[in-house]
């Protein structure tokens, strides 16, 4: 079972009048010896995912997710800390939506 480290709770939105929209995320995702297709699999399959491709030339998954909520993004962490196919999991690009826009512009 792979070890997903929760995400500092710095990420999520101050805003506390609706649910914080959460960050666009890119890990590269490590399979166990000889599962990087099962690994491919499962990540597409979960919920959140947005896109999941092999690196050129490396034995390792680019995998990209977008999650609603907090409550979401935990669920997410749950399961890919439970993906028997998954060796290791580093998070390697994060975007909050108020990066995304210009300075002084509301989000």
């Amino acid at each position: 079972m792979a070890q997903v480290l929760p995400r500092s709770r710095s990420i999520f939105s101050t805003n506390q009048t609706k649910e914080a929209e959460m960050a666009i995320c890119s890990y590269l995702a490590y399979a166990m010896d000889g599962q990087t297709e099962q690994l491919r699999a499962e990540l597409e399959a979960l919920e959140g995912c947005v896109e999941v491709r092999e690196a050129e030339q490396h034995d390792v998954l680019i995998f990209v997710t977008d999650t609603p909520s907090k409550k979401a993004d935990m669920a997410l962490q749950e399961k890919l800390s439970h993906l028997p196919s998954l060796k290791c999991l580093a998070l390697i690009f994060m975007s909050r939506p108020e990066m995304l826009q210009p300075k002084g512009a509301s989000v």
